[in-house]
């Protein structure tokens, strides 16, 4: 893909990574603005790209969480004001707190293990959630109650695995969403 020229090396190569990977995911997940979205680990690249995507595309609510008293209270200070501190909080009570007891619509999930679990039952009626990444673990328990009794679904998605159209057009709706130029350029 092009790259704009006031866009450094360093900065492109996490484009793809992070924010086309929120964007792609969101798109499929059947995001609009009015939806609650979660995305666990606000200090992660996945978590925090779907959070500020969510955000500037006029989500309800942008979630996210830390297991960090800390790195809550750092992502607070930056603006984040709905993350989950699951040191004093588990992550569905926090989402039902922060949603007054409806749950997310969408959650995009990069850590997997007892996070994936503990998120599925975080989930509104009709909701999904989407798993990307597995840095806590590759294997958890899920209670299937969580995926029947509110009609919820669950998908993998992996970025690299995408066709074509569909990352050319989240790369240009990044572009329109940052108004980085991203038409021309003389490194691709």
């Amino acid at each position: 893909m092009l790259i704009p020229d006031n866009i450094d090396d360093v900065s492109a190569a996490a484009i793809p990574v992070a924010y086309l990977t929120a964007q792609v995911a969101l798109t499929q997940a059947g995001f609009r603005a009015g939806r609650t979205v979660m995305a666990p680990a606000i200090g992660g690249s996945i978590g925090n790209a779907v959070t500020q995507l969510a955000r500037a595309l006029d989500a309800k609510h942008a979630i996210s969480s830390t297991t960090s008293h800390a790195k809550a209270e750092h992502a607070k200070a930056l603006g984040f004001n709905e993350v989950i501190d699951t040191s004093l909080e588990k992550l569905g009570d926090g989402v039902r707190r922060i949603t007054d007891g409806y749950g997310a619509d969408i959650i995009i999930d990069g850590i997997g293990g007892e996070v994936l679990s503990e998120a599925l039952g975080a989930l509104a009626l009709g909701g999904s959630l989407t798993t990307l990444g597995y840095s806590a673990s590759r294997k958890t328990t899920i209670d299937v109650t969580d995926l029947i009794v509110p009609q919820t679904s669950i998908r993998g998605f992996n970025l690299f695995s995408q066709p074509r159209a569909a990352v050319a057009h989240a790369w240009k709706h990044y572009c329109l969403l940052t108004e980085v130029r991203c038409d021309q350029t003389d490194r691709g």
